[in-house]
């Protein structure tokens, strides 16, 4: 007596949904590596607008406040 497989499940729009997320989050470095990239481009951007003098408006002030990253480097 043979068993015939069962035919493939049908995947709706939410199971192919749910696959393209799992897929692109296992291309995604551990939760420490993706910490210190994130904190090493913050650094890099904060760094580089304190150097071109950038500055922000907050909202509801008029007042402009310049970026400052200590001496202008990214260990200041």
């Amino acid at each position: 007596m043979s068993a015939t497989p069962a035919p493939p499940a049908r995947t709706g729009l939410t199971d192919k949904i749910l696959n393209g997320v799992e897929r692109a989050g296992n291309k995604l470095p551990e939760p420490f590596m993706l910490f210190l990239i994130l904190f090493a481009v913050t650094g890099v951007v904060s760094t580089a607008m304190a150097w071109a003098d950038a500055e922000v408006t907050v909202p509801g002030s008029d007042e402009a406040t310049v970026i400052k990253a200590g001496n202008g480097t990214f260990l200041g």
